[in-house]
């Protein structure tokens, strides 16, 4: 049975699809079996097809990957034609029970924000109460994050969730905010590990990408990724017997994570 870790994020276009694709190819190269997924998709399949790219040969069919998409670019509840095209929580634990059979690890991104609605009486976090995992909250990283952070957060730990981590993922527009929102939240949510992801350019590498996240948030990064991992799988860590990983992870000397 793979480690379930989702990428879900305080609204649309914060960077779920982005991140989720890093930690493909960054589990890849650790030697993982990784799967990811995103169960739902309205208006474009556009995030399946980057996800797909990440993948290994043979790359899993879009439908392996997006099971539920409706055309219109509208929350799932409101987009299908029919009642009936809506999938249940049994249905969308069933798709993410059968993905994570193939893999190590699977990665299950997020629509929207983590309360959209699939159907009137089933919003994505259920799907994270049914299927329980390590859940890495995506937020950008200016002014009124840390009202959407806390709503979040606290959405998630009314459904049970207790494995979660913040990733403010830098914007283009750097307001005075972006400035003090990683130490705020540190304050607000002094149990929760607060990340941040560095503002990219149009034609950035993904190798360049992964030293730039080793550089910024290092060991803690992955730390809280490998953590727990195996505690309830009857096997240690995907990373405990790889003392490569560890080498390659550890931050540049006179770096603070």
């Amino acid at each position: 049975m793979a480690i379930v870790l989702y990428v879900v994020g305080t609204d649309t276009g914060v960077g779920k699809t982005l991140i989720t694709s890093y930690l493909l190819r960054s589990l890849k190269q650790h030697g993982l079996r990784v799967r990811a997924v995103k169960p739902f998709a309205t208006g474009s399949l556009a995030d399946a097809r980057s996800l797909q790219k990440g993948h290994a040969h043979p790359r899993p069919r879009l439908e392996e990957i997006t099971p539920f998409f409706f055309r219109k670019p509208l929350a799932p509840f409101v987009a299908a034609a029919r009642l009936s095209l809506l999938p249940t929580v049994r249905r969308a634990s069933a798709f993410l029970l059968q993905s994570a059979r193939e893999a190590d690890f699977l990665l299950v991104e997020g629509i929207g924000g983590v309360a959209v609605p699939i159907r009137k009486d089933f919003l994505f976090s259920d799907l994270i109460a049914a299927v329980p995992g390590k859940v890495l909250i995506v937020a950008p990283n200016r002014l009124g994050v840390l009202n959407h952070c806390l709503l979040t957060y606290l959405h998630l730990r009314c459904l049970g969730a207790d494995d979660i981590a913040v990733l403010l993922n830098d914007v283009n527009t750097i307001d005075l905010a972006a400035k003090s929102n990683q130490r705020a939240l540190k304050k607000l949510l002094p149990n929760v590990p607060i990340f941040k992801f560095p503002q990219l350019v149009d034609d950035f590498e993904w190798s360049d990408l992964s030293t730039i996240m080793v550089r910024k948030s290092g060991q803690r990064f992955w730390a809280w990724i490998q953590s727990n991992c195996g505690k309830n799988h009857g096997k240690p860590a995907p990373f405990t017997n790889q003392p490569e990983i560890q080498k390659n992870l550890r931050a540049p000397a006179g770096q603070k994570n």
